[in-house]
């Protein structure tokens, strides 16, 4: 009736035209025949009302309101509403079982990206122990002589203060040396020197050399953790593919089965 009357119901009635009044109730006085239109059947089919393809709601006949619907007639108004609400509930269902069903699959996915993650990270560290190692290899003489360098100067008596001093003033000059030095760690005794894209840590009671070869050795057993690592990976990740591809399984079992009750609990009007 409001929708025949030409009333806006979206807008207040201080909003509306000065003789909406009017209109209102000459549109409210076609109620009863438009009531017992309802009850004969003559206003048309009982229908759901579509919006892109999904149930908004029903409704027992045709109403002005519902122009810009699509429809689907149903030969009595309680086919119409159970088949709403059936639809409603099995695609709240659907929707409920396609969440549970990306949680099973995200957990995988996951734990297939962690395995690589952690691969990765370890192979990242091994290749960093192996370039490093070649390095101090590649520049033994010169990180020997910055050790020979460092240790006479200690030996000489002069502080640590001092020898830091030396040594900052001979990277001022541009001394290939004093270049190599990052930082002198004095309580320690360990010089670490800078190499292309890497840094070593040098004991000054060794030489770069046995330096290399303590680096070679770590990057040997962290090659067979990559490995290992590896290995364990695989199985993580199958194992996980199984008891989801189980679950899987087991939840579209479950939903066939409520499928099949909810079919045979459904009875007609």
């Amino acid at each position: 009736c409001i929708v025949a009357s030409g009333l806006d119901g979206s807008l207040p009635l201080a909003e509306q035209p000065e003789d909406y009044v009017h209109k209102l109730h000459a549109s409210l006085r076609a109620a009863p025949s438009l009531a017992d239109a309802i009850t004969t059947g003559t206003c048309g089919k009982p229908r759901l009302l579509l919006e892109n393809d999904k149930f908004v709601s029903f409704a027992p006949g045709v109403f002005l309101q519902h122009e810009a619907y699509d429809v689907r007639e149903f030969s009595s108004f309680c086919e119409a509403v159970d088949e709403y609400f059936r639809e409603t509930k099995e695609t709240k269902l659907q929707s409920k079982a396609k969440d549970a069903t990306h949680a099973i699959t995200a957990k995988v996915e996951k734990i297939r990206i962690d395995q690589k993650q952690r691969v990765d990270d370890l192979e990242a560290s091994l290749a960093l122990k192996e370039r490093t190692a070649s390095l101090l290899e590649e520049r033994a003489d010169q990180i020997d002589a910055v050790v020979q360098v460092l240790n006479n100067a200690l030996q000489s008596g002069l502080r640590w203060d001092e020898v830091q001093d030396y040594v900052r003033e001979e990277q001022a000059k541009g001394s290939p040396l004093a270049s190599l030095i990052q930082e002198i760690d004095f309580e320690q005794r360990v010089v670490t020197v800078a190499l292309d894209e890497c840094s070593a840590k040098v004991s000054l009671d060794e030489s770069a050399r046995a330096a290399s070869s303590t680096l070679w050795s770590l990057a040997k057993k962290a090659r067979m953790k990559v490995t290992k690592t590896q290995e364990a990976s695989v199985s993580v990740i199958k194992a996980a593919e199984k008891q989801a591809d189980n679950k899987l399984k087991a939840r579209a079992w479950q939903q066939d089965a409520s499928r099949l009750k909810r079919q045979k609990s459904t009875q007609a009007w």
